[in-house]
């Protein structure tokens, strides 16, 4: 790996990190009782610091030593969480992340100082108190923990009908146990009495399970017997693999003094060798000193190993040509099948179907490489939302779900400036004053709620505020003053509210910092039809409004439904299929064929060889696709719907990218050229020129 590719991997894992530190640093301002979010950013910020002065980056590292003594303390209890240090770690990450991805070194440097001069400023002492709790991940039943057990029976123990080895041997039940006997306490064959039992233990356990668990098997000898159990290892250290010192170890252990540790330590003479010499420890007690150090150690280079193996950074370029190849197997299979059918061999095809079931197994893995949790871009809402509220002096707290739900890399990307967009509005629009809220007997703070799930091929994200809905008698005035519709012009509610998504449109009435420029919503509908998805608007005065986007999982390959109009071949994305119908005069509603009769609906029927303008002989029996958009039906009149077609999908040229209603192209088997079809903008080209809408189904 050359300097420019290390120093790239550092860019991308510190940008990361702050992420990382930003997010747990919201969390900890609404529950500062939870240490696990101390923890996170306190070994987030550590990483940084090491990886910085490593690569020679002293000064951020440096800095970041700093901010990490803030959270080293709050993990001590020696300081407290207050609002001022959340303030002060959330403008820390800004100024780090301006540093890590300046253009120039004036840029920097300006960065460099403004952090300065926020570490500068001295942290309060006040606020709650944070607790030692374990972390959420010693909950989790599968991290081992290390335990040190003293086991040492009364005397008596014998008689009372308990045996001691079975009790031993309940604890290598539990997981791993190592096992010293210190026997030091054994008379002389003469003075021994086989009642009585003489043994003390001394164990080193590993297992995931809980102190409670433990403390059970000793539950029937626990009154008379000493039983010392304690956790040495929790299970959550992962980027350090060191333990304590053999000194510290025999301190805690209580077989040495802290002082008598000192005076060793002065000698140049190993410890443990010179501890023995002189007589302050036994060689056995040496011996469970060293045992329990490196199995501590084991246990946190297993942990860190595994750490390491769950995820691999993997350029997105190489995401991208993974994907790109696969595609071109997919047309390369396409024309070997079609191939094998035309030869009509019973060997070539069994092969061929063969490869047509490893190029889709190929094909699922390699998208599901790119899918992405949408917690991704959701949680970095949570920091939008509290710099909003600030800034507008409101009330509004985020709520998500759905965020595991995963959609393409690509798509994620493209997909947080609509969100951006939307949510800025749900704050300057939507979301009243506080004093406002309590009025009209809502709760002060306003709830900005988004949530996803899968809809078939497409993932459905809902942005919902409980705010004061939009005005449609605002908005139909403000369109007429903007020339958009004559005062005599009839529309629906959907109608009225699409007028938000048109270019310069704003119904603010004040210029602020978020709102009032006429930009913004138009930019999200345009943003939303590029990634092939579409986006609807529910709303009602009083009650708050409700955005819903649906997007495609991937824009690389689709199972589409290829059908042929005359000599040209078209594909639509086969989820948005809802039935193939043979075509007859009866299912027309009206002389111009526009319209048909479908299970008791009347819905548009568009004729693609006139929408297309394609000139063609009349056919005697033609076919009818019937498709879903949005929350609408379609019928679409063609020559012959063929079959289902795995699509890879290219970019068409230049010469037609002015053609709304293609949003690709794709190669068949045997060599044609299939247009793919946005079937959005086609039912937005038709609406208007015929004299009904659509029935909602």
């Amino acid at each position: 790996m050359n300097d420019n590719q290390i120093k790239q991997t550092y860019l991308e894992e510190t940008l990361e990190y702050i992420r990382v530190i930003e997010k747990d640093t919201l969390m900890l301002e609404k529950n500062s009782e939870n240490p696990e979010y101390v923890n996170e950013i306190f070994r987030a910020l550590h990483t940084i610091k090491g990886t910085s002065s490593m690569l020679g980056y002293e000064e951020v590292s440096d800095l970041t030593h700093i901010m990490e003594t803030h959270f080293d303390k709050i993990r001590s209890n020696q300081s407290k969480i207050n609002a001022q240090l959340i303030s002060m770690t959330l403008a820390f990450c800004d100024s780090l992340k301006i540093v890590m991805t300046a253009k120039s070194d004036d840029e920097k440097n300006d960065e460099m100082e403004h952090i300065r001069n926020i570490l500068n400023v001295q942290v309060e002492e006040h606020g709650q108190k944070i607790t030692d709790d374990v972390s959420q991940l010693n909950n989790e039943s599968d991290v081992n923990k290390v335990y040190r057990i003293y086991f040492q029976p009364t005397k008596k123990t014998l008689m009372r009908g308990h045996d001691p080895v079975k009790i031993l041997n309940q604890l290598r039940g539990l997981g791993t146990c190592y096992v010293i006997v210190e026997s030091e306490q054994i008379p002389l064959l003469g003075e021994l009495d086989d009642k009585e039992c003489y043994m003390v233990w001394g164990c080193i356990l590993v297992t995931p399970k809980d102190l409670s668990e433990i403390q059970d098997v000793f539950q029937f000898v626990k009154v008379d017997s000493q039983v010392d159990i304690e956790l040495i290892d929790e299970g959550n250290v992962i980027d350090d693999i060191n333990y304590k010192r053999l000194g510290e170890i025999l301190v805690n252990r209580r077989r040495i003094s802290p002082k008598d540790v000192e005076k060793l330590l002065s000698n140049n003479t190993a410890f443990g060798e010179l501890a023995i010499k002189r007589g302050l420890i036994s060689k056995n007690e040496l011996n469970a000193a060293l045992l329990e150090q490196n199995i501590v150690r084991e246990e946190r280079k297993k942990r860190n190993q595994i750490f390491e193996n769950m995820t691999i950074r993997v350029k997105n370029d190489k995401l991208d040509e993974l994907v790109n190849l696969v595609g071109e197997l997919v047309t390369l299979e396409a024309q070997l099948k079609q191939f094998s059918a035309s030869m009509k061999n019973t060997q070539l095809n069994v092969i061929s179907d063969r490869l047509n079931r490893l190029i889709g197994e190929l094909r699922e893995n390699s998208l599901n490489i790119r899918m992405i949790p949408l917690n991704h871009i959701f949680s970095t809402f949570n920091r939008l939302i509290r710099d909003l509220s600030i800034q507008e002096k409101k009330e509004v707290q985020l709520k998500i779900s759905g965020g595991e739900t995963e959609v393409d890399k690509n798509v994620i990307e493209s997909l947080k400036d609509p969100l951006l967009h939307i949510i800025r509005n749900c704050v300057g629009h939507g979301i009243e004053f506080s004093e406002e809220r309590i009025k009209q007997n809502k709760d002060k703070v306003g709830t900005i709620s988004i949530s996803a799930q899968y809809s078939g091929a497409y993932v459905r994200i809902s942005i919902k505020d409980d705010g004061k809905g939009l005005d449609l008698e605002l908005i139909r005035n403000k369109a007429m003053d903007l020339k958009m519709i004559h005062s005599d012009v009839k529309l629906t509610d959907e109608q009225i509210l699409n007028f938000i998504f048109r270019p310069g449109f704003s119904t603010s009435q004040k210029l602020s910092k978020i709102s009032g420029r006429g930009v913004g919503m138009d930019v999200v509908k345009k943003n939303i039809e590029k990634l092939r998805g579409f986006i609807t608007i529910n709303s009602k005065p009083g009650e708050g409004t409700e955005l819903i986007i649906k997007i495609p999982l991937t824009l690389a390959i689709i199972d589409g439904l290829l059908f042929v109009v005359a000599d040209s071949h078209f594909i639509i994305n086969l989820s948005s299929v809802v039935e193939c119908l043979d075509c007859y005069d009866e299912l027309f509603c009206n002389p111009d064929g526009n319209a048909i009769c479908y299970r008791d609906l009347v819905i548009p029927c568009i004729n693609m060889a006139e929408f297309f303008n394609i000139q063609r002989k009349t056919l005697d029996m033609q076919q009818i696709i019937v498709v879903r958009v949005g929350d609408k039906l379609l019928a679409l009149q063609v020559d012959r719907a063929l079959r289902k077609h795995q699509t890879v999908i290219k970019s068409v040229s230049q010469v037609y990218s002015h053609i709304e209603e293609v949003s690709g192209a794709t190669v068949l088997g045997d060599g044609h050229i299939a247009l793919i079809l946005d079937i959005s903008k086609i039912a937005e080209k038709i609406e208007g020129k015929i004299d009904y809408v659509y029935n909602e189904v």
